[in-house]
């Protein structure tokens, strides 16, 4: 999928800000995305080798499907200066122990989540270079 098209899809149906990310690790690409207007929610997966990340966006955390609680670990809270975010990073254990990596943020109104199962340092680097496209 190109990025641009389904970033001006979100904001055409949705109304929401999509995220930029500036930063991928080699050979990471767009798989698949879906957008659901009736609970105006947009889901993008990327994949990037083995391993998944999906960017959620919606206008409702509380009846969002990425709001849930698990046992978490809270391990950094990430200011990005450009944006002036304030992302907090989680890490929790799938059903195989293997470590994935929850960050979540607001921005004008929307909830965006982001979720990671690669190395943390790669997973940190997407977050450090999050931009919001505005045009």
């Amino acid at each position: 999928y190109d990025e641009e098209e389904v970033c001006q899809e979100i904001k055409e149906k949705l109304g929401m800000i999509p995220v930029k990310l500036g930063y991928q690790p080699q050979g990471m690409f767009l798989a698949n995305y879906c957008i659901d207007v009736e609970t105006r929610q947009a889901i993008l997966e990327y994949k990037v080798d083995e391993n998944h990340v999906y960017i959620y966006i919606g206008k409702d955390f509380k009846n969002s499907s990425v709001n849930y609680e698990t046992d978490r670990k809270e391990l950094d809270t990430l200011i990005i200066d450009t944006n002036r975010l304030e992302i907090k990073v989680f890490e929790y254990e799938d059903s195989l122990k293997q470590p994935y990596y929850i960050s979540s943020f607001k921005y004008l109104n929307t909830y965006y989540s982001i979720h990671g199962m690669l190395e943390y340092d790669e997973f940190i680097k997407i977050l450090e270079n999050i931009g919001m496209i505005n045009a």
